[in-house]
C-alpha cells in the first residue's frame, strides 16, 4: 500500500507541474514568460557488464520529453519556474517552484536513479525521491518554514566474492520519510532561527531495523554587534535515534559557536567551540564526548595577497578511553588583478592515545594544496593543481602489548595534480583540455599488504565556430589506471545542432563508452547511444 500512495503522489506531482506550465498562461495576465521544449528519441545499443559502467546506470532508449529553463511572472511578482528532463522516461529529473519575493516560496522535486549489480541487469536496486519545501514571510521579520520528503528504494543487491568464487544476492525494500518544521525572526543585527525535524526508516525486509530519528536544531546569529567589528554566531542540537522494537536509544546533544572580530588594518581573528556529548541507552558508561577548539587569525594587504594561521584542539573522551590531538592549520594567498592568482593550505593533525585502548592508535595526517592560474581575457586561462594527503597510525608500545596482533601501522597516502587549459579565440571557438593524474599506496604492516592505484585521466572539450546556424561540440575524456588495478575506460561525444529557425532547433548526439577490466576477461562494457532532438523555444 505505501509504495502505490508514493506513486500516486509523484504521479499528481508531475501532472501538477505539466498542468501549471501549460495553464498559467491562462489564469492571469502574465508579464514575461519562456523556456525550451525538447522533443526526441533516444536510441541505444550496448554490449558487455551493464554492471561495470556507472555513467550508463540510467540510460534508457525511448522517447523523451524535457521542458528546460523555464519561467513565468504575473503582475505583482508571482513566478513560476520550472525544469524537467525526460518526464517520459525512467530517469526523469523533475523540479518546479512558484513563489513571491518577500511573501512566500514553494518547491518541488522528483527524480528517479539505479544502481545495477549483474551483467544482465537481472540484480537492480531502484531510488525514487519526492521532496518539498515551502516558506512563508508571516510578518516584516518573521518567517515560518517546512519540507516533505519520500525515498522509496527497492530491488536486489549483488555481492561478488572473487577470491571465494561466490556471490550473494540481498533483498532491498524500504521507504524513508522526513519533514521538518521551523522558524525564524531577523533583522539588521542578526536571526534566530529554530527547526524541528524527524525522520523514519521502514524496512520491508528487516524490522529490526526500522527506526524514528528526531532533530531539534537552534541557530543565533548577530552581525557587527558592539563596536561593529564583532559577529558571532552559536547553536544547540538535540538528535535522538530509536528503534522501533527495543529500547535502544542513542542521544547527542551538541552545542557550538563562533565569533569573529575584524580589527584594523584588514585582520581577522575567528574562534570556534564545539562541544557535544553522545550516550547509548543499551549501555552503561556508554557517554563520549567530544570538545573542538579552533583558532585562526587572518590578514590581507589590499586585495593583493593574504595569509591565515591557525590551531586547532579536539578531544575525545568515552571513560574508559580519551585522545586528544593537536592540528595546525596554514593558508595563503597571492593575486594579480589582471592576469595571475595563486593559494596554498597546509593542515597537520596529530593525535595521541592519552588514556585506554583504541584499535588505531596514535593518529597523525598531513594536507596540502596548492593552486596557480594564469588568465587573459584574450585567449583563456590555464591552471595547476596539486592535492595530497598523508596518514600515519602507529600505536605506541603499552597499547601494542594488549592487542592480538601487535604490528597495526597503517600508512595511506594520495596525490592529485592536475592541470586545465582553456584557449578561446573568435575565427575558431573554444577548446577546454584537463589532465589529471591520481596516485596513491594503502600499506598495513600487520599483514604486510599494501594497495596502489595510478590513475591518468584526460577530459577535452571542442566548440569550433562555424558558419551560422550551425553549432558542433566534440568531447571525450580517456582513463587509464594501473599498478593492483589495470582499468581503462573511454567516452566520446559528438553532437551538433542547426537553427531551423528563431524558434526551432534540431541537434544530433552521438556517444560512445568502453569499459575494460584487464584483470577479469567478463568485466567489459561498449555502448553506443545516438539521441535525435528537436527544440523549441517559448515566448510567453
Amino acid at each position: 500500500m505505501r509504495r502505490i500512495s508514493l506513486r500516486t503522489c509523484l504521479l499528481a506531482f508531475s501532472s501538477f507541474i505539466c498542468l501549471t506550465i501549460v495553464g498559467a498562461p491562462t489564469l492571469l495576465s502574465a508579464q514575461s514568460g519562456g523556456g525550451t521544449v525538447k522533443v526526441g528519441y533516444v536510441f541505444t545499443d550496448e554490449e558487455g557488464s551493464r554492471a561495470v559502467n556507472q555513467k550508463t546506470f540510467d540510460l534508457y532508449e525511448g522517447l523523451g520529453i524535457s521542458i528546460n529553463d523555464f519561467s513565468y511572472y504575473w503582475g505583482g511578482g508571482l513566478g513560476l519556474r520550472a525544469d524537467m528532463t525526460n518526464v517520459t522516461l525512467k530517469n526523469r529529473n523533475e523540479t518546479v517552484s512558484l513563489f513571491k519575493p518577500g511573501l512566500f516560496n514553494l518547491n518541488l522535486n522528483h527524480n528517479r536513479n539505479r544502481r545495477i549489480y549483474d551483467a544482465e541487469a537481472n540484480n537492480v536496486v531502484r531510488r525514487e525521491t519526492f521532496s518539498s519545501n515551502a516558506s512563508v514571510r508571516a510578518a516584516k521579520n518573521a518567517e515560518l518554514f517546512g519540507g516533505l520528503s519520500f525515498t522509496d528504494r527497492a530491488g536486489t543487491l549483488l555481492s561478488i566474492d572473487r577470491e571465494r568464487s561466490d556471490t550473494a544476492s540481498l533483498g532491498v525494500d524500504y521507504l524513508n520519510t522526513t519533514y521538518n518544521v521551523g522558524g525564524r525572526v531577523f533583522n539588521q543585527r542578526g536571526e534566530i532561527r529554530a527547526e524541528y525535524r524527524r525522520s523514519t526508516y521502514d524496512d520491508k525486509t528487516r524490522v529490526s531495523a526500522d527506526r524514528t530519528t528526531d532533530n531539534f536544531n537552534l541557530r543565533v546569529g548577530l552581525r557587527k554587534v558592539g563596536w561593529n567589528r564583532l559577529s558571532a554566531t552559536g547553536g544547540y542540537t538535540y538528535r535522538r535515534d530509536q528503534l522501533d522494537l527495543g529500547a535502544q536509544e542513542l542521544e547527542t546533544k551538541l552545542g557550538w559557536g563562533l565569533a569573529r572580530v575584524t580589527l584594523p588594518d584588514n585582520l581577522r581573528v575567528t574562534y570556534k567551540f564545539t562541544f557535544g556529548r553522545s550516550s547509548n541507552s543499551s549501555a552503561q558508561f556508554s557517554e563520549t564526548d567530544n570538545v573542538v577548539n579552533v583558532l585562526t587569525v587572518a590578514k590581507s594587504w589590499r586585495g593583493k595577497f593574504g595569509v591565515r594561521v591557525g590551531y586547532e584542539n579536539r578531544i575525545s573522551d568515552d571513560l574508559t578511553e580519551r585522545t586528544s590531538s593537536n592540528g595546525l592549520i596554514l593558508a595563503g594567498w597571492l593575486r594579480n588583478k589582471k592576469h595571475f592568482s595563486a593559494s596554498g593550505e597546509f593542515f597537520l593533525r596529530d593525535r595521541n592515545v592519552d588514556n585506554g585502548v583504541t584499535q588505531t592508535g596514535d593518529f597523525t595526517a598531513y594536507r596540502q594544496k596548492v593552486a596557480v592560474k594564469y588568465r587573459d581575457k584574450q585567449w583563456g586561462d590555464v591552471s595547476l593543481r596539486w592535492n595530497g594527503k598523508t596518514t600515519t597510525r602507529d600505536p605506541v608500545l603499552s597499547i601494542r602489548d594488549t592487542l592480538t596482533n601487535p604490528n597495526v601501522e597503517t600508512r595511506v597516502n594520495y596525490n592529485v595534480i592536475s592541470t586545465t587549459t582553456n584557449l578561446k579565440t573568435r575565427e575558431y571557438g573554444k577548446i577546454s583540455v584537463t589532465y589529471s593524474y591520481y596516485v596513491g599506496k594503502y600499506q598495513n604492516n600487520s599483514a604486510e599488504d599494501t594497495y596502489e592505484f595510478s590513475d591518468h585521466i584526460v577530459r577535452a572539450l571542442l566548440k569550433p565556430t562555424l558558419v551560422d546556424k550551425l553549432n558542433l561540440s566534440i568531447g571525450g575524456s580517456y582513463h587509464r589506471s594501473r599498478r593492483d588495478q589495470d582499468l581503462e575506460r573511454f567516452d566520446f561525444e559528438f553532437e551538433v545542432g542547426y537553427e531551423i529557425s528563431k524558434d526551432y532547433t534540431a541537434s544530433v548526439r552521438y556517444t560512445a563508452q568502453t569499459f575494460d577490466d584487464f584483470l577479469f576477461i567478463d568485466q567489459f562494457y561498449t555502448g553506443n547511444i545516438v539521441e535525435l532532438y528537436l527544440k523549441k523555444n517559448i515566448q510567453l
